[in-house]
């Protein structure tokens, strides 16, 4: 789902969308079928419905939509079949007028999953394919046509893919018109291979590698990411770039029709993609008030972007595409290591502090008067903060760092687990009191656990802020109705004042409706400290209730 996703928006996959893999859910955002809508009305689908359930808003029409079930991995040849029935009389017919024609084949990816790429069936799948791109080339493409045929993704040894392999990341991008789609001249050709090497180096392709583990000369043919695949078919068909576009124009099909000033064009064009992700980054940080996407954190990156406007000002074009390109790819990486670069480490910290809180709130829940031992909670505090740092170091000394893991953790955020932890600890190991187990302790124990396993389903992590207000508010009504005191009314008042200010997440827009979403700056400090102190005071005297 979520390649398809990147293939028609130009974004990067997410972790909350990996998990939509079974359950795709509507793109809201603005994507390339949207802008080809506008254009061309003749646009017919087939084959897979992951599209229909991501595009609903293009793909609706009973009479050019066929979307079949993508999940019935042991038929290699229903859904084939089925789209060769609509796409032949379509594309060789006379009874229909088509602009463009969408088919997504299966049989492919169901023979890989069910029997690995190397039976006998894969042989027979990857000729029919072979087959078809024969007859689409030889029957149907003309000077006004142009195919372009790709896999959104490759297959691992076993047939399968989602992990980060070489032969799973790796997919083929064929483009054919019987108009030219490039330039062959020298010139043209070295100023292609210098961009998509600097594109190489700045994104961390490894050419040698894939030549080894594919068995193909890598170096003879570009390595294009799928987002950039974006813009380079808004071009190629005269639509506006998606806005949330990410990706960067291939530049060996950035060829004007007249053959004049060939670098201008290029050059125009590449400035037309960058303003368009710079439009995207001002349009995010604004919106969302991320520290990440503030002007002073993207400065570096911006850099290039007005250096290439200052090239182009001065006539200089084909250092403009350079530098235009440096801020585009500059800007995938940036945002990968945002989105979509996942840190295991912190990860596993996360959940290791869900079940030490858990465990530590599900314990003291049913020990009534609760007293500290101290000399046994310092000398626990000290255990585990001395554990904490001496796995510190050796994390360190392996460079756990270098290979993904807690690469995104401050010093901030590590003191703040260690004190978590410890104080979880503290609390089992040194807290004693009488023990009950009487129906209010299960209702305190079941809140808990449910709010501990919400985190496990993609809309409660999107949402967990209200939902742990929610279980919060619901466990002090029942609190209030057991007892008929105040202090479940006030506990709940103060949790509906923090609820007032808090972070959107990204995917929370537009509901999310905080009194103050931004973060901790210079301007708000005042604020923001001043209420954090008020929530402060409250706290201390609510617990001074009990």
């Amino acid at each position: 789902m979520q390649r398809v996703k990147g293939l028609m928006t130009g974004s990067l996959p997410t972790f909350i969308d990996a998990g939509e893999n079974f359950a795709s859910s509507v793109v809201t955002e603005d994507h390339l079928l949207r802008q080809i809508r506008t254009r061309y009305k003749e646009l017919y689908f087939m084959g897979d419905d992951t599209w229909t359930n991501l595009f609903p808003d293009v793909l609706f029409e009973a009479n050019k939509t066929f979307e079949s079930d993508s999940f019935k991995m042991f038929d290699l040849n229903t859904v084939d079949d089925r789209i060769l029935s609509h796409l032949w009389p379509l594309v060789e017919g006379t009874e229909h007028t088509w602009e463009v024609a969408i088919a997504h084949f299966l049989g492919v990816d169901h023979c890989g999953h069910t029997y690995g790429p190397s039976h006998p069936n894969m042989a027979i799948k990857l000729q029919q394919m072979n087959s078809i791109i024969e007859r689409l080339i030889d029957k149907t493409v003309d000077d006004r046509t142009l195919l372009v045929v790709m896999g959104d993704h490759g297959m691992s040894v076993e047939g399968d893919h989602g992990g980060e392999s070489v032969e799973e990341l790796t997919s083929a991008l064929f483009m054919h018109s019987k108009r030219p789609l490039t330039r062959l001249d020298g010139a043209s050709q070295a100023l292609y291979f210098q961009i998509h090497q600097a594109r190489a180096d700045r994104l961390g392709y490894d050419p040698k590698e894939v030549t080894e583990r594919l068995q193909y000369n890598a170096s003879k043919y570009a390595t294009v990411s799928q987002i950039h695949l974006v813009p380079t078919l808004a071009y190629l068909l005269n639509v506006p770039i998606p806005f949330g576009n990410l990706g960067a124009l291939i530049p060996d099909v950035v060829i004007n029709s007249d053959d004049e000033e060939p670098i201008r064009h290029m050059a125009e064009q590449f400035r037309r993609n960058a303003r368009q992700v710079a439009n995207y980054l001002e349009e995010y940080g604004r919106c969302t008030n991320h520290p990440g996407f503030a002007p002073k954190a993207l400065e570096s990156i911006y850099t290039h972007l007005a250096q290439a406007e200052a090239d182009f000002a001065a006539g200089s074009f084909e250092h403009s595409i350079f530098a235009y390109d440096r801020f585009l790819t500059d800007t995938i990486k940036y945002c990968q290591a945002i989105w979509a670069q996942f840190d295991v480490g912190s990860m596993a910290m996360g959940i290791l502090l869900l079940t030490a809180t858990t465990c530590a709130a599900a314990y003291i829940s049913f020990i009534r008067q609760p007293a500290i031992i101290w000399r046994r909670a310092v000398l626990l505090t000290i255990g585990t903060t001395v554990t904490c740092l001496v796995g510190a170091m050796a994390a360190l000394v392996d460079g756990v760092r270098g290979h993904g893991w807690f690469e995104k953790m401050t010093t901030v955020d590590a003191v703040g687990a260690v004190a978590v932890l410890a104080g979880c600890v503290v609390l089992i190991g040194a807290t004693q009191g009488k023990t009950i187990l009487d129906h209010d302790w299960s209702v305190i124990l079941t809140g808990t656990l449910i709010n501990a396993f919400t985190l496990a389903s993609n809309s409660f992590v999107i949402w967990e802020d209200r939902g742990t207000r929610f279980i919060a508010a619901t466990l002090c009504a029942w609190w209030f109705a057991r007892s008929f005191r105040a202090a479940p009314i006030l506990i709940m008042a103060w949790i509906r004042l923090t609820g007032l200010m808090g972070q959107c997440r990204e995917e929370q827009f537009p509901y999310c409706s905080y009194l103050h979403s931004g973060y901790l700056t210079k301007e708000k400090s005042v604020a923001i400290l001043s209420f954090f102190i008020l929530n402060l005071v409250l706290l201390v005297h609510l617990i001074r209730l009990f």
